[in-house]
């Protein structure tokens, strides 16, 4: 049985297929197996071509071709999951690619410290070329997070995790929860990790290990112009705010910074725009109490100006 199962979902990227299934298998960590899916992917058998190179490979377990496409990312997540041993997946999005060191780093974490469900790194971005153009590091080393937590501190404001190809989890944590996140669109792995998250601790390693490649085809992008991530994501701070007693100030904070973003988006069309600011309009309770806690908020860095000046 193997430590890790590498799943590699692909649909339309053999251009980008090779480095990523070689970034896999150069790992410094080599308890894996890898499963290669390709979801039936119009582009006159190149993406086949790539991925026949690696049949012989040993640590290849599984090459499955769709006949027809599936229609939806997270049905290929559900095969992968399915054929997949490991006792931890790692979903390594095909357009993706990562350090050597991307798996040693993570299940280290992961063997040290009791009930990890999730583990992930953070992500350098990259354009089509692989030319860095942002990273989404923090310092600190790992740490070790609790559910709420980790969904108030990461979560509560879109995804903390950056993409799939960043994390790892465990197998037994995923066969566990509801499908509901493969009714959404843009925001399904929100809710994936959201309910991993719930079934255990997750392990944040701030080191960038992942590279998040960045281009036109990004279903991120679409789901944005044409607002489905902002409809998606109300929905799902809704059930945050329910379950977890989401405090009134970090309410106002995700109302406050959602609407600032979706300001700088190229809407689809004005009815678009018009209707997720509707939805993401803050509630008449929220507004009336704002002021109390920019108040608060004033004293407060005006208290720790006194004290800095005492001591």
């Amino acid at each position: 049985m193997y430590k890790v199962s590498v799943i590699i979902p692909n649909y339309c990227h053999a251009a980008y297929l090779e480095q990523r299934i070689d970034s896999v298998l150069s790992q410094t960590y080599q308890d894996f197996e890898v499963i290669i899916l390709d979801d039936n992917s119009p582009d006159d058998g190149l993406s086949r071509m790539v991925i026949e190179k690696y049949r012989e490979n040993p640590h290849v377990s599984h090459i499955v071709y769709n006949d027809e496409n599936s229609g939806s990312t997270f049905k290929q997540w559900d095969k992968g999951i399915s054929l997949a041993e490991g006792e931890y997946i790692w979903i390594a999005e095909s357009d993706d690619y990562c350090s050597p060191f991307f798996l040693e780093s993570l299940m280290k974490v992961i063997d040290k410290n009791f009930n990890v469900s999730l583990a992930y790194c953070q992500s350098v971005w990259v354009n089509k070329e692989g030319k860095v153009i942002k990273k989404t590091l923090r310092s600190g080393g790992a740490r070790i997070y609790d559910t709420k937590c980790f969904i108030e501190w990461f979560m509560l404001l879109g995804n903390g995790v950056t993409n799939a190809s960043s994390a790892v989890f465990l197998k037994d944590a995923a066969l566990n929860i509801d499908k509901e996140y493969a009714k959404y669109k843009g925001a399904g792995d929100r809710l994936f990790w959201i309910k991993i998250a719930e079934q255990g601790n997750v392990a944040v390693i701030n080191e960038g290990l992942n590279y998040f490649r960045q281009h036109g085809d990004n279903t991120t992008s679409r789901c944005y112009v044409n607002g489905t991530n902002f409809f998606e994501d109300k929905e799902i701070f809704d059930k945050i705010c329910h379950k977890y007693n989401i405090s009134y100030k970090n309410q106002i904070f995700v109302f406050q910074e959602t609407l600032k973003f979706a300001k700088q988006i190229n809407f689809a069309s004005e009815a678009i725009r018009r209707r997720v600011f509707e939805v993401w309009t803050m509630p008449t309770f929220l507004k009336m109490i704002k002021p109390f806690y920019q108040t608060y908020d004033s004293l407060i860095t005006i208290l720790r100006r006194y004290l800095r000046q005492k001591s």
